[in-house]
């Protein structure tokens, strides 16, 4: 028996807001392009969010939830950028170990992306952590200070960022345990194997 692989994790997304990007789109490489900037950005924002309790940590000021929230929407924001800048240096380079980017490469890249199940729960976790904070908004009358978090468009911004860290940090705890997982099937096959 062969090892498990992505798409045979326990992690079964049905609906991402990747689907609707790609869905939506006629150019997959619009996909590939969300994919990296709306990674980077959950990604990094669960980093900020770590970052600013630090921050807090030694300052104590202005309070734990603005430097959450600012922390994670800067370095969110800082990831972005960086996977879109990354993204371009890789079509640059253009490694003969991934597929080209032309048009067939850039297909098979996209649904790649659209059809691996830890990328989607990623994508889906993110998601669902920025509706619940908007949810928290809608409760408190759109009034982020009412939260905890600074007034106005700022204060809108670090909830969101903040509920985005916070799913991504759930994500990369079903991610890590759907790994586990995989590794301890895989120990088993190889038993069987002998």
């Amino acid at each position: 028996m062969s090892p498990t692989n992505f798409n045979e994790s326990f992690l079964k997304i049905k609906f991402t807001v990747a689907d609707l990007v790609s869905q939506h789109t006629t150019n997959p490489e619009t996909a590939i392009v969300y994919h990296v900037m709306d990674s980077g950005f959950a990604a990094f924002s669960a980093v900020g969010n770590l970052l600013g309790v630090a921050a807090y940590a030694v300052r104590r000021r202005p309070s734990l939830l603005v430097s959450m929230g600012t922390a994670s929407l800067a370095l969110g924001a800082f990831g972005a950028v960086f996977g879109y800048v990354g993204l371009q240096e890789a079509k640059k380079k253009n490694d003969p170990n991934f597929p080209a980017w032309d048009e067939e490469g850039i297909e098979l890249r996209a649904n790649g992306i659209l059809h691996n199940e830890r990328i989607r729960v990623m994508d889906a976790l993110h998601w669902t952590g920025m509706g619940v904070a908007a949810g928290a908004l809608m409760l408190a009358r759109l009034s982020p200070s009412r939260l905890g978090y600074s007034a106005g468009a700022l204060g809108v911004a670090q909830v969101l960022s903040h509920g985005s860290a916070i799913g991504t940090t759930l994500a990369l705890g079903a991610i890590a345990a759907d790994m586990q997982k995989e590794k301890k099937l895989n120990k088993e096959l190889e038993l069987d194997d002998e």
